[in-house]
C-alpha cells in the first residue's frame, strides 16, 4: 500500500506557487537546489490538510500507480467544501480567513520581532501587506480547492515522493529514497562503530562532531549513565 500526504501551500509562497513550477523556481530560487525543492521550504511552505493510505496490495493486484492516485485526488479536492477538507482524516491546518484582522493585528503587537525580521515592511506599511506576511510566517492556508501550488507525497517501501500540482498535470521535485532512515543501534554496537572509525582515521580527521559527541558519551565512564543502556539512534 502507498501512504499519501496532502499538503496546500500556505500564504507565505500562495501569489508565486500558483503560478506553476516554473514560475516558482525562478521567483525564489532560494527554495531549490537544481529541480530539487529543499525539505526546510516544504515543511515552512506547505501544510498538510489530509493523509490516506492508497490500495491493500495482494498476490492478484497490483498498486495504483503515482499518476493514477493523484488523478483521482486532484478530482476528489478540486471538489470539497472547506467543513469536509476540515473533518478529513490528517488535517492539521488553519485557515486564514478564520483569523480577523483584530486578531491578527493583536498577534503582531504582541511579537514585535515581525517587524524587525521583515524588512520590507515598516510601521506605515499597509496592514493588509503586513497580514498577509503574519498569515504565512504562522503557515496559514486561504484555499480550499486543490490548487497548482499545491503538493502531494506518495510514500511506499522504496522511497517518498513529492509532486507539486502543475499548470499541466504534476511535477516531481524531490523523491527520498527509503535508504535514508534511521537506523537502531544498541550500545555495544555503537561502540564497536566509534572504535572502528577512531582506528582508520587515528585522529580526529573526517570524523564529525556528532560523532565525537557520541564518542565522548558512550566511552567516558565520568559521563556514562543507565540512560545509555537504551537504543541509540543516528540517522545514515
Amino acid at each position: 500500500m502507498k501512504q499519501v500526504t496532502i499538503k496546500y501551500q500556505t500564504t507565505r509562497i500562495f501569489r508565486d506557487a500558483i503560478m506553476g513550477v516554473k514560475w516558482l523556481m525562478k521567483k525564489m530560487p532560494q527554495m531549490w537546489v537544481g529541480k530539487e525543492l529543499k525539505m526546510d521550504e516544504i515543511k515552512s511552505s506547505w501544510s498538510t490538510v489530509a493523509t490516506r493510505t492508497v490500495g491493500v496490495q495482494t498476490r492478484n493486484a497490483t498498486l495504483e500507480s503515482d499518476q493514477t492516485i493523484m488523478n483521482s485526488l486532484w478530482e476528489f479536492y478540486n471538489n470539497i467544501s472547506t467543513e469536509n477538507l476540515k473533518r478529513g482524516t490528517g488535517y492539521d491546518s488553519t485557515f486564514r480567513q478564520d483569523q480577523t484582522d483584530e486578531d491578527i493585528d493583536k498577534q503582531m503587537a504582541l511579537n514585535p520581532w515581525f517587524m524587525e525580521t521583515c524588512e520590507n515592511l515598516s510601521p506605515d506599511s499597509d496592514p493588509d501587506e503586513k497580514r498577509q506576511k503574519w498569515s504565512g510566517i504562522m503557515g496559514w492556508i486561504a484555499h480550499t480547492s486543490m490548487s497548482v501550488g499545491d503538493m502531494i507525497i506518495i510514500e511506499d517501501n522504496d522511497s517518498i515522493r513529492y509532486y507539486l500540482v502543475d499548470n499541466s498535470g504534476f511535477f516531481k521535485v524531490r523523491e527520498t529514497p527509503k535508504t535514508d532512515v534511521k537506523v537502531t543501534l544498541t550500545r555495544h554496537e555503537a561502540v564497536q562503530v566509534v572504535d572502528l572509525i577512531n582506528e582508520t582515521y587515528g585522529t580526529a580527521d573526517g570524523i564529525t562532531t556528532t560523532l565525537l559527541e557520541l564518542m565522548e558519551r558512550i566511552q567516558t565512564e565520568a559521563s556514562y549513565s543507565p540512560e545509555v543502556h537504551k537504543e541509540m539512534h543516528y540517522d545514515r
